[in-house]
């Protein structure tokens, strides 16, 4: 299977494993090995320093042959060198890298950033940048038409610029392609350092200033809220953008342009009445909040009159409940015998005048005015009722007139039964109730009663 990795390596892990021991193939167990044997002097594998070149030692080519047999013999260190992070930073199926080169390029935030341009064996140039542990492939650009593996990747800062060469040509391109991201988070999402948005178009970082204010100067101040810029000066026009920025994805909130005057305009400078009419608008400000204020407490005074006038003339209207209107049961109360002597027409003792103060109570055939007479008003003179029409003489079950006198005794209502031809001997209420209740009963064993009782006749 066809792959490649891309490892980045610190140079002090090189340089402590060329400081290290070297590996030496053993013919007996034919394996390489440690070598802990003599090194000779200068030591194989290490840089020409000014103390070499004071020893005669300029280049390898003034080394001794000592020096070119041992490194013959040792050409492996025993230390092994891991990458940084101890993994690669790329590992990228069904691609064969045959070139690649690195540019370190300082971004807008200050940090350095590491973009790789990485040729392919089939014509292609991938470009990548470095994000911590991590290798983000920008784009991927087919350079050559014809599939050829590139040869050559040359980085030129002064003309921003790539040279690819292989078998077929060399070619040119630019080091940032910022004008194909058509948009502020296409712009920012491909995380090429050369580029930025500068609030309508995304631009090389080269090309443009996006130098943020306020650094070393005192009348500028950098708050959460926004940029403050005290006793500005001509020198402070221009435009101010304000940038949001989380987890490195920057996007343009808003965009101000600034233009300090060198002096006032001839109409504000010709003005001297600015402070009185300023005192005037702040005086008739004052006049129109305290009318308002009026206005209201007058019309709550007059609302208040209002409700306090209709809450008097819903007391004297009185109230009214609705509903179905209902029958009113009238209460019946014990009849005095002198009010039934005065119905019979019998005459009235001087003994029993004391009875009569009292009013009797008459049942009148016949329903009650329902009309609400008001209390103001006086009530006319009683007309009196119509005389009540005659008892039948003889009921169903036997029995006399109607009853005659309505008792109650220990909380019970019983009536007092009595035949209409029977001589009255006594005054009606002379007779004690046992001997009334005896002549009822003695007269009740002769009487033929029906089968059927009328029991509402009782």
């Amino acid at each position: 299977m066809e792959a490649s990795a891309v490892c980045r390596y610190d140079i002090s892990e090189v340089q402590r494993a060329f400081e290290g021991p070297y590996m030496e193939y053993q013919d007996s167990s034919r394996k390489w090995s440690r070598y802990d044997g003599a090194v000779p002097e200068p030591r194989p594998g290490s840089c020409i320093t000014d103390s070499s070149r004071r020893k005669g030692y300029n280049s390898s080519q003034d080394l001794p042959n000592s020096v070119l047999d041992f490194v013959k013999l040792h050409p492996l260190m025993f230390e092994e060198v891991q990458p940084a992070g101890g993994e690669p930073l790329l590992v990228k199926r069904s691609v064969a890298y045959s070139r690649l080169a690195v540019d370190r390029v300082q971004a807008l935030d200050g940090h350095s950033y590491d973009v790789l341009f990485m040729g392919t064996g089939d014509g292609w140039l991938h470009k990548a940048v470095v994000l911590g542990s991590n290798l983000h492939i920008i784009e991927e650009v087919q350079v050559f038409r014809d599939p050829q593996p590139v040869e050559t990747l040359v980085v030129s800062r002064r003309q921003r610029s790539l040279y690819v060469g292989a078998a077929s040509g060399v070619l040119q391109v630019p080091l940032a392609s910022c004008a194909k991201y058509s948009s502020c988070y296409d712009c920012i999402l491909a995380r090429d350092p050369y580029c930025a948005w500068d609030g309508w178009a995304c631009r090389d970082t080269a090309s443009s200033n996006s130098e943020v204010p306020g650094t070393g100067q005192e009348r500028l101040r950098i708050g959460v809220d926004g940029l403050l810029v005290t006793n500005t000066l001509p020198g402070h026009s221009g435009e101010y953008r304000c940038y949001g920025e989380e987890r490195g994805l920057r996007t343009l909130l808003a965009a101000y342009s600034l233009t300090v005057l060198p002096q006032l305009p001839r109409a504000a400078a010709t003005t001297t009445s600015g402070p009185i009419a300023a005192s005037q608008a702040s005086g008739d400000t004052k006049v129109v909040y305290v009318s308002a204020i009026v206005v209201l407490v007058v019309l709550c005074a007059v609302l208040g009159t209002v409700l306090l006038y209709v809450s008097c003339l819903e007391k004297r209207r009185g109230k009214y409940v609705l509903g179905e209107p209902r029958a009113v049961s009238p209460e019946l109360q014990t009849v005095s015998g002198s009010c039934l002597r005065k119905a019979r027409g019998e005459e009235e003792d001087e003994e029993d005048e004391e009875d009569l103060a009292y009013p009797c109570l008459r049942i009148i055939p016949g329903e009650a005015p329902t009309a609400t007479v008001s209390p103001a008003k006086e009530l006319p003179e009683a007309v009196p009722p119509p005389p009540p029409p005659p008892l039948p003489t003889e009921l169903t079950n036997g029995v006399g007139s109607l009853p005659s006198v309505l008792r109650k005794m220990n909380g019970n209502s019983y009536m007092l039964l009595q035949q209409q031809d029977e001589p009255l001997a006594s005054p009606l209420y002379s007779a004690s109730f046992t001997e009334e209740l005896s002549k009822i009963l003695e007269k009740r064993k002769h009487m033929q009663l029906v089968e059927k009782l009328d029991e509402s006749s009782v």
